[in-house]
């Protein structure tokens, strides 16, 4: 089983190849956070375990990690990059000020 650290992973994209890797992912174990703007999509691997996100922003939040699966660059791109992006740089942030706070 994987520790808590690794274990906390969004997958965006359950097409062909997305579904396939993400139940990859679920049967080494990992917690798996998915989405895909095809609802049923994402619900067929929320059957097999995974958690199914209701929006990019969501499955951005609740995740360390996060990977997608689609090829076009559209506003789901966008949006779900955007809040990637975001989340990463409040963590290094939080991170930064609880290290300067103890060490002062």
């Amino acid at each position: 089983m994987v520790d808590d650290l690794q274990a906390s992973i969004g997958f965006i994209g359950m097409g062909h190849m997305g579904s396939h890797m993400a139940q990859r992912l679920l049967d080494a174990g990992y917690q798996l956070t998915v989405y895909d703007r095809t609802r049923e999509k994402a619900q067929k691997l929320g059957e097999r375990g995974a958690q199914v996100a209701q929006t990019v922003r969501e499955l951005a939040a609740g995740c360390l990690q996060a990977l997608k699966s689609f090829l076009s660059y559209n506003d789901i791109t966008r949006k779900a990059l955007f809040y990637i992006i975001s989340t990463m740089f409040i963590m290094m942030f939080i991170m930064a000020f609880v290290f300067i706070l103890f060490m002062f």
